[in-house]
């Protein structure tokens, strides 16, 4: 077996998903089989992912961790601030220069 084989393979027989990680693979049996073991505590909201129950929580307390260099809007997640080069401050100085 080669070092990326897909060896974790989806026990699902309407499913023939493969995958290298077994991070992934847990995952995709958690979404398959509607297991949600990461709860709110505050509303008791159920996510599939701890990434989601982050994201959920950051939206309840109004945390805004990352900013954008150009404008220096806040945002709850990292990928969100990934489109501010179109805010209007990005857009001047690339016209000054």
């Amino acid at each position: 077996m080669s070092v990326h084989e897909k060896r974790h393979i989806s026990h699902i027989d309407s499913c023939d998903r493969r995958f290298c990680r077994s991070d992934e693979f847990k995952r995709h049996l958690r979404i398959q089989s509607g297991q949600k073991p990461f709860q709110c505590r505050v509303c008791m909201r159920s996510f599939s992912r701890s990434d989601h129950l982050l994201t959920h929580a950051r939206a309840r307390t109004g945390e805004n961790p990352f900013s954008c260099d150009s404008c220096f809007r806040r945002f709850a997640r990292n990928d969100e601030k990934r489109g501010t080069p179109k805010c209007t401050r990005s857009r001047k100085r690339k016209k000054r220069e």
